[in-house]
Protein backbone atom coordinates (compact mmCIF):
# COMPACT_ATOMS: atom_id res chain seq x y z
CA UNK A 1 0.00 0.00 0.00
CA UNK A 2 2.79 2.68 0.78
CA UNK A 3 4.22 1.77 -2.63
CA UNK A 4 1.00 2.82 -4.28
CA UNK A 5 0.87 6.06 -2.39
CA UNK A 6 4.09 7.25 -3.18
CA UNK A 7 3.06 6.37 -6.88
CA UNK A 8 0.22 8.20 -7.07
CA UNK A 9 2.10 11.14 -4.93
CA UNK A 10 4.28 10.74 -7.98
CA UNK A 11 1.83 11.05 -10.59
CA UNK A 12 -0.32 13.70 -9.02
CA UNK A 13 3.01 15.79 -8.56
CA UNK A 14 3.78 15.64 -12.44
CA UNK A 15 0.25 16.72 -13.08
CA UNK A 16 0.56 19.53 -10.75
CA UNK A 17 4.12 20.43 -12.76
CA UNK A 18 2.33 20.46 -16.06
CA UNK A 19 -0.41 22.51 -14.74
CA UNK A 20 1.97 25.05 -12.84
CA UNK A 21 4.27 25.32 -15.98
CA UNK A 22 1.45 26.45 -18.31
CA UNK A 23 -0.38 28.37 -15.56
CA UNK A 24 2.96 30.60 -14.98
CA UNK A 25 4.07 30.50 -19.00
CA UNK A 26 0.32 31.90 -19.35
CA UNK A 27 -0.68 29.21 -21.77
CA UNK A 28 -4.03 27.56 -22.72
CA UNK A 29 -4.51 24.36 -21.37
CA UNK A 30 -7.09 23.40 -23.40
CA UNK A 31 -7.72 23.27 -27.51
CA UNK A 32 -10.33 24.68 -29.60
CA UNK A 33 -11.50 21.36 -30.19
CA UNK A 34 -10.08 19.02 -27.36
CA UNK A 35 -11.28 15.64 -28.10
CA UNK A 36 -12.26 15.84 -31.58
CA UNK A 37 -10.21 14.43 -34.29
CA UNK A 38 -10.75 16.90 -37.01
CA UNK A 39 -9.14 16.63 -40.54
CA UNK A 40 -7.71 19.65 -40.58
CA UNK A 41 -3.86 20.40 -41.08
CA UNK A 42 -3.68 21.72 -37.59
CA UNK A 43 -3.54 18.48 -35.62
CA UNK A 44 -1.08 20.18 -33.15
CA UNK A 45 -3.75 22.04 -31.02
CA UNK A 46 -6.06 18.53 -30.65
CA UNK A 47 -6.13 17.35 -27.20
CA UNK A 48 -4.87 20.95 -26.05
CA UNK A 49 -1.64 21.79 -24.60
CA UNK A 50 -2.65 20.24 -20.91
CA UNK A 51 -2.33 16.81 -22.55
CA UNK A 52 0.74 17.27 -24.97
CA UNK A 53 2.58 18.55 -22.40
CA UNK A 54 1.85 15.77 -20.01
CA UNK A 55 2.23 12.52 -23.18
CA UNK A 56 5.83 14.48 -23.62
CA UNK A 57 6.60 14.45 -20.14
CA UNK A 58 5.70 10.69 -19.86
CA UNK A 59 7.92 10.27 -23.26
CA UNK A 60 11.14 11.21 -20.68
CA UNK A 61 10.23 10.33 -17.50
CA UNK A 62 9.65 6.18 -17.64
CA UNK A 63 8.86 5.83 -14.05
CA UNK A 64 5.99 8.17 -15.05
CA UNK A 65 4.91 6.44 -17.91
CA UNK A 66 5.08 3.06 -16.25
CA UNK A 67 2.59 4.56 -13.54
CA UNK A 68 -0.08 6.01 -16.15
CA UNK A 69 0.05 2.47 -17.93
CA UNK A 70 -0.85 0.45 -14.53
CA UNK A 71 -3.82 3.46 -13.49
CA UNK A 72 -7.08 2.54 -13.69
CA UNK A 73 -9.13 4.64 -17.03
CA UNK A 74 -11.26 6.27 -14.82
CA UNK A 75 -8.63 8.06 -12.34
CA UNK A 76 -6.18 9.67 -14.81
CA UNK A 77 -6.71 13.03 -13.05
CA UNK A 78 -6.43 14.67 -16.70
CA UNK A 79 -9.87 16.50 -16.53
CA UNK A 80 -10.63 20.49 -16.79
CA UNK A 81 -12.09 20.02 -13.37
CA UNK A 82 -8.73 18.71 -11.99
CA UNK A 83 -6.75 20.90 -13.58
CA UNK A 84 -9.08 23.76 -12.04
CA UNK A 85 -9.00 22.19 -8.99
CA UNK A 86 -4.65 22.02 -8.96
CA UNK A 87 -4.94 25.85 -9.95
CA UNK A 88 -6.84 26.48 -6.96
CA UNK A 89 -4.57 24.68 -4.66
CA UNK A 90 -1.57 26.45 -6.47
CA UNK A 91 -3.50 30.29 -5.80
CA UNK A 92 -4.29 29.03 -1.89
CA UNK A 93 -1.02 28.00 -1.29
CA UNK A 94 0.52 31.47 -2.95
CA UNK A 95 -1.98 33.61 -0.74
CA UNK A 96 -0.72 32.00 2.43
CA UNK A 97 2.89 32.20 1.68
CA UNK A 98 2.30 35.89 0.98
CA UNK A 99 0.43 36.49 3.91
CA UNK A 100 3.36 35.07 6.40
CA UNK A 101 5.89 37.15 4.12
CA UNK A 102 3.99 40.27 5.30
CA UNK A 103 3.60 39.26 9.10
CA UNK A 104 7.34 38.07 9.24
CA UNK A 105 8.47 41.53 7.58
CA UNK A 106 10.71 43.72 9.20
CA UNK A 107 8.16 46.48 9.24
CA UNK A 108 4.17 45.83 10.49
CA UNK A 109 3.44 47.84 7.47
CA UNK A 110 2.13 47.25 4.04
CA UNK A 111 0.34 48.87 0.80
CA UNK A 112 -1.87 47.49 -1.03
CA UNK A 113 -2.09 49.03 -4.73
CA UNK A 114 -5.18 47.89 -6.98
CA UNK A 115 -5.57 48.72 -10.63
CA UNK A 116 -8.78 47.63 -12.99
CA UNK A 117 -8.53 47.79 -16.73
CA UNK A 118 -10.99 46.69 -19.64
CA UNK A 119 -9.59 44.25 -22.54
CA UNK A 120 -10.84 43.87 -25.55
CA UNK A 121 -14.16 41.91 -24.89
CA UNK A 122 -14.78 44.07 -21.83
CA UNK A 123 -13.57 42.25 -19.51
CA UNK A 124 -12.19 43.61 -16.16
CA UNK A 125 -9.08 42.59 -15.57
CA UNK A 126 -7.38 43.41 -11.87
CA UNK A 127 -3.93 43.78 -10.77
CA UNK A 128 -3.40 43.71 -7.27
CA UNK A 129 0.12 44.51 -5.80
CA UNK A 130 0.99 44.39 -2.04
CA UNK A 131 4.12 46.16 -1.01
CA UNK A 132 5.85 44.95 2.48
CA UNK A 133 9.63 46.06 3.48
CA UNK A 134 11.98 42.99 4.16
CA UNK A 135 15.80 43.00 4.58
CA UNK A 136 18.15 40.61 3.99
Amino acid sequence: PSGQIERNRYYIRSVAEVVQFLAVNELAFRGDNEGEESDNSNKANVGGLFNKLFEFAMTKDDKLRRISQNMPQNAKYMSSFIQNEVIELMVQMAQVLIVEECKDSDINWYSIKCHESQNQCNVENMSIVIRYVRCG
